[in-house]
């Protein structure tokens, strides 16, 4: 019995491993999954945007009132079919109408009175209200363009407020790493005044340098907070639901087009466009609506059914059909004023639409410029980073032998402090342009982070490559 004990023993504990490797292996996959599932690409958070902003969901909205709309006026010019049904008692006086016979009493009554029938009309000619089925038509088309550029709305909102908490982050980092290195400057002033071949007054410099960096951390960090909460807003997204942002700002290669060729584009799928060019199709219909107020209105109807005194007394089958023509002759100016209104708001339209298209211009225009000097301004901070960190590197070996006080190291702390801000905003900055233009052009829905980095200019190319990542976070020197 004892031998079975000891033998079970380390089966047991096997046992007892291998249920722990497994459940920690089912922890992992669900912390995994759940990482997984908070990850927030560019193109999902501009999926969210336009699938659950407001200002997307009453565009919805407004597309199905259109639409609501339209199939009322079309009804108006379909066959309407009624069914009515009476049953009265009354009295009457014959001398109240003027009507008096001798021998005979002025007053009848009570007599019961019954009637059933159904009653058609249909609307065989009237063109203004065919031209006004057609405006309400027209009016869907005017929904749908209004409801896209809500989309690219929501889409450009999105991508800025994306790029803004990427941008956040990578500053933070960089604000973490230039305090990091103030901290470690700081140790250095210690070690060489206890040394004796620094200074109180350095330590103090040091000092005060690691103080600045904390307050930019603190200040990065609210920036990062702030831009989170823009873009929970831009996204619709609840702040219980956790929102972890992947990629990075970098500079990228971008095709930019010719100014023809980008205002061709935008021409033909600036979405303001094609409303205002809705907008103007639709008051057409309107106008000729209008004007056509004056044509001959023509009219069919028939009815049948019962009459009687009750449904069991003296009913009999009656019929009745025929066709009326109304003819307007004098509506006291509402149809000339009708058409005035209608031809105003066709002058206002097509004076929002030349301001619209100058508009769109200057936006590509823009656009095309800022997209340019933004990826030369990344070049260029890029550059300075570099230098920076070089400067920085030799004022350290100056100080570290000696040859120098900390004046130079805290001066080019500060300018590889700004120097690092620099190249992430004129990340962010770049990236923005790039946004801009794909609104310019009407397509922010499909903007896209991923397109290629670039490789960097052969003058900075060799200071640039041991830096690191966009952040900033080059070599600290210590």
């Amino acid at each position: 019995m004892n031998h079975l004990q000891r033998d079970s023993a380390p089966f047991s504990k096997s046992l007892k491993a291998r249920g722990l490797v497994l459940i920690g292996a089912m922890l992992l996959c669900s912390g995994a999954a759940r990482a997984a599932e908070s990850a927030l690409t560019l193109e999902q958070a501009i999926h969210d945007a336009v699938a659950r902003a407001p200002s997307l969901l009453a565009a919805s909205a407004a597309v199905s009132t259109a639409d609501a709309e339209a199939r009322q006026t079309d009804g108006s010019l379909r066959p309407q079919i009624d069914l009515a049904a009476s049953q009265t008692r009354a009295t009457t006086n014959l001398a109240a109408q003027g009507l008096t016979f001798p021998g005979i009493e002025p007053f009848i009554g009570p007599f019961s009175t019954f009637d059933a029938r159904v009653e058609l009309s249909q609307v065989i000619f009237d063109w203004s209200r065919v031209l006004q089925s057609r405006s309400a038509r027209l009016g869907i088309d005017v929904a749908k363009a209004q409801a896209a550029l809500a989309r690219e709305q929501a889409a450009a909102r999105a991508a800025i407020a994306y790029i803004n908490v990427l941008g956040s982050e990578q500053g933070l980092e960089a604000g973490k790493a230039n305090l990091a290195l103030s901290e470690d400057l700081y140790k250095l002033a210690v070690d060489q005044r206890d040394a004796g071949v620094a200074s109180g007054i350095d330590v103090a410099r040091a000092e005060t340098a690691v103080s600045q960096n904390r307050f930019r951390v603190s200040e990065a960090d609210t920036a990062l907070q702030t831009a989170r909460l823009s873009l929970r807003r831009a996204i619709a997204l609840p702040s219980a639901q956790p929102m972890n942002l992947t990629g990075r700002l970098q500079r990228q290669q971008v095709v930019v087009p010719e100014p023809e060729q980008a205002l061709s584009v935008a021409r033909h799928t600036r979405p303001d466009l094609l409303v205002i060019a809705a907008q103007l199709e639709q008051l057409d219909q309107v106008l000729a609506a209008a004007k056509s107020e004056r044509l001959p209105k023509l009219v069919a109807f028939a009815d049948y059914g019962y009459s009687g005194n009750t449904p069991v007394q003296n009913e009999e089958r009656t019929y009745r059909y025929g066709a009326s023509v109304e003819v307007p002759i004098f509506t006291g100016g509402t149809i000339g004023a009708a058409t005035d209104a209608a031809l105003s708001r066709i002058i206002e339209a097509r004076l929002r639409a030349d301001d619209l298209n100058a508009q769109v211009e200057e936006d590509v225009l823009t656009a095309l410029v800022q997209v340019r000097n933004r990826a030369e301004q990344v070049d260029a901070a890029a550059s300075t980073r570099s230098l920076a960190e070089r400067e920085l590197t030799l004022a350290r070996d100056r100080f570290s032998q000696g040859v120098a006080d900390n004046i130079e190291v805290v001066s080019a702390q500060a300018s590889l402090t700004e120097a690092r801000a620099g190249y992430v905003q004129a990340l962010a900055s770049f990236q923005q342009a790039r946004v801009n233009l794909a609104a310019a052009l009407g397509q922010a829905e499909s903007f896209s982070l991923d397109q290629g980095v670039i490789a960097q200019p052969a003058a900075t190319k060799a200071k640039v490559d041991s830096e690191g990542d966009a952040d900033g976070q080059g070599t600290d020197h210590g």
